[in-house]
């Protein structure tokens, strides 16, 4: 592997590696929001149903 190689290697690695963690916290953020949407219309109902 020559110096050129390997340096476009690490500059693509830093961005890919960023942006990978990005997408998870996207991910993880999303399974919140839909448990939260799940959970919501249950807690609604029995808050009326008094």
């Amino acid at each position: 592997m020559s110096a050129t190689d390997a340096a476009a290697w690490a500059s693509y690695e830093a961005g890919w590696t960023m942006w990978n963690h990005v997408r998870v916290g996207l991910y993880l953020l999303s399974g919140i929001v839909l448990a939260v949407a799940a959970v919501l219309p249950a807690t609604n109902a029995v808050d009326t149903a008094q």
